[in-house]
């Protein structure tokens, strides 16, 4: 036992000490600084989860932007595709029918296909500014 206790002397404590000790002790604390306690520990907690939520929403949208923009580009892809194979299927036709020249349903596929390309290539330039590969 420390001679301290054997006298009848508290033991002393430095300063950092002594305030920690007086926040360990809750059972100590007067009545407002209890509910106070009760009041302002709930709400820093759902303030910290609520700005955390927050942060990672924030850091998904950008995730968000960039499928946005490849699920466009993939609508843009099918709309040429389904054109450029329009064309196909007429120029195949024209040939295994022995035409020569052009034929108005020759042209009105050509016609689409060129439609087509002006928004495929707009929708590939805006993918490309969030995904680099896409430019390729």
């Amino acid at each position: 036992m420390p001679v301290g206790e054997l006298l009848g002397r508290a033991p002393r404590r430095s300063k950092g000490k002594a305030v920690w000790h007086a926040l360990v002790q809750w059972r100590d604390w007067s009545l407002p600084v209890k509910l106070s306690a009760v009041t302002v520990v709930p709400i820093v907690l759902a303030l910290v989860l609520g700005i955390t939520t927050i942060a990672a929403q924030v850091g998904r949208s950008g995730e968000y932007q960039r499928l946005d923009r490849l699920v466009a580009l993939g609508g843009g892809v099918r709309a040429l595709t389904g054109a450029l194979q329009q064309e196909r299927t007429v120029t195949s036709a024209m040939l295994t029918a022995g035409t020569v020249g052009g034929t108005p349903e020759l042209a009105a596929a050509r016609t689409a296909t060129d439609a087509a390309i002006g928004p495929f290539t707009a929708e590939q330039a805006r993918a490309a500014e969030t995904e680099p590969g896409v430019s390729g």
